[in-house]
């Protein structure tokens, strides 16, 4: 019997996919296409690439070619599907049968580090009138490229130091007037004057990862001026010269909407740089530093932090939110500007400090009271992403906005003594943390004891609010104390 029943419920898959391939096979050739495309595409304007494995075109072309029979039909008079080749397809016939069915259409190029891209090389350099994106450039074969006519180039991904290793990038290299993203690495050879004359003015995404030649910060901001459609400005692992250009310009960027900074020494050239570009004030700002190597370090660190809080107050000025607040850690930490309206972005500003153990105070505590302002008036500060262990990097940081949020009267932390034991008594000085508390919500762990002396002492001290509603998310509790907890305030609320 159980085979039986096993064997209709497999008849049953088989008729339903059967059904379903039939609809998908009864679409217009022209719309199928297109699905195939989009299924196919990679947004190479913004691509970063971060180290992930790109997915080979080619296999994923052949298991949509043995679908169906109408599927092979259609792939294989489309030239379009054809155009994205790699390195390591060379040993293939495949290959041999993509070049053939790409015809005239663009090619798509991806060459990584392998032993197939001087033979890879030799295939595409003359067919450099159809490039139309390159995946990165390894070794001296493909230094002919500076010479090719490849002006309609969209996308290029391009490796300087590999592709001229002890040269200067000579100008043959070609105008590219029709680009619309360029990410460099390893540019430590780089002529940076002559790469602004070649870009035309449609660039929309531009990264720069482990740049060496330390470039002037007038030149990125030069850039970022000629390009007016620029979209996205990602920097990775790169020092930027201090300008000797007073004072520095300020260049528009309207269509900015994402500016990645990460990995770099906190220095004045980078906060020079945020503080000149003017991007749209909902434009998302990430930014990762590693501070604290020298105590001169730790006034670029807090203008890098005022450049967040300012961000996000001139975003307010548009429109009204409140900020949320991401992050297990408090100085790796995303400020997130929710939209009121549906047709607003999401803005993300973000900041990571890598810092030295001990040096917390030096910097997480003036870094909270240059954020402070930006949560004033908010009717939840939630912390409880933080996690109980990281106590002794958010310390600082909460006790300054406990003492300067005195508005407050909503709170999110995690389970944990180290949060809750700072509540319950005044601190030097004879002031309390969040005095106008009064809703709490704690999350995670096991019971802990301090809470119920937290709510008795809020009970009895004039100087602060009484504590009204407290909420309990995922914690381990016993009935009893829940019912110690439930007399002592108006409403609790146990959730998992």
């Amino acid at each position: 019997m159980a085979i039986r029943s096993a064997a209709r419920r497999l008849k049953v898959a088989v008729r339903s996919r059967r059904c379903a391939l039939s609809q998908v096979n009864k679409l217009p050739n022209e719309l199928l296409h297109d699905i195939l495309k989009q299924a196919l595409a990679y947004d190479w304007v913004l691509y970063c690439d971060h180290g992930k494995r790109r997915r080979n075109h080619l296999a994923q072309l052949q298991q949509f070619r043995a679908v169906s029979r109408h599927w092979n039909n259609v792939i294989l008079a489309s030239p379009q599907l054809w155009g994205t080749l790699s390195c390591a397809d060379i040993p293939k016939k495949l290959f041999k049968l993509a070049l053939e069915r790409s015809g005239a259409a663009p090619l798509n190029l991806v060459c990584r580090l392998s032993n197939y891209c001087e033979a890879f090389a030799a295939a595409m350099l003359p067919l450099a009138h159809r490039w139309s994106a390159v995946d990165k450039l390894y070794g001296r074969h493909w230094h002919p490229f500076n010479k090719l006519p490849t002006s309609k180039v969209r996308h290029l991904n391009l490796n300087v130091g590999r592709l001229v290793r002890g040269t200067q990038l000579e100008p043959e290299l070609p105008q590219l007037d029709e680009l619309l993203s360029l990410s460099i690495v390893d540019s430590g050879n780089l002529n940076w004057g002559l790469l602004a004359s070649r870009i035309g003015s449609r660039l929309r995404s531009l990264e720069l990862r482990s740049v060496n030649s330390r470039p002037e910060v007038v030149w990125l901001l030069g850039f970022i001026a000629a390009s007016p459609k620029l979209e996205q400005l990602e920097i990775q692992r790169t020092w930027f010269a201090d300008s000797a250009v007073s004072p520095l310009p300020t260049v528009p960027a309207p269509a900015l909407r994402s500016i990645n900074w990460r990995y770099c020494w906190a220095s004045h050239a980078a906060v020079d740089i945020l503080n000149h570009i003017d991007a749209s004030a909902d434009a998302s700002i990430r930014t990762s530093f590693f501070d604290y190597q020298r105590q001169t370090e730790i006034p670029q660190s807090l203008g890098l932090v005022g450049y967040m809080a300012n961000r996000i107050q001139k975003l307010r000025e548009d429109r009204s939110f409140e900020v949320q607040i991401h992050g297990r850690h408090a100085d790796r930490t995303t400020f997130t500007c929710p939209k009121s309206k549906a047709d607003e972005p999401e803005s993300h500003f973000d900041f990571t400090l890598y810092h030295h153990s001990g040096a917390n105070n030096f910097i997480l505590g003036p870094a909270a009271r240059l954020l402070a302002p930006v949560l004033r008036g908010q009717r939840l500060l939630d912390l409880s992403s933080w996690g109980e262990y990281e106590h002794s990097v958010a310390q600082p940081m909460f006790l300054q906005w406990g003492i300067s949020l005195v508005g407050l009267s909503k709170l999110a932390i995690p389970n944990s003594s180290n949060y809750l034991q700072p509540l319950t008594a005044p601190q030097e000085g004879g002031s309390w943390l969040f005095p106008n508390l009064q809703q709490l919500r704690v999350t995670g762990g096991v019971w802990q004891p301090q809470l119920l002396d937290l709510v008795k002492i809020r009970h009895e001290k004039s100087a602060v609010e009484t504590l009204n509603i407290i909420t309990l998310k995922d914690i381990d509790v016993d009935e009893e104390e829940i019912d110690m907890l439930r007399e002592l305030v108006e409403v609790l609320v146990v959730a998992e």
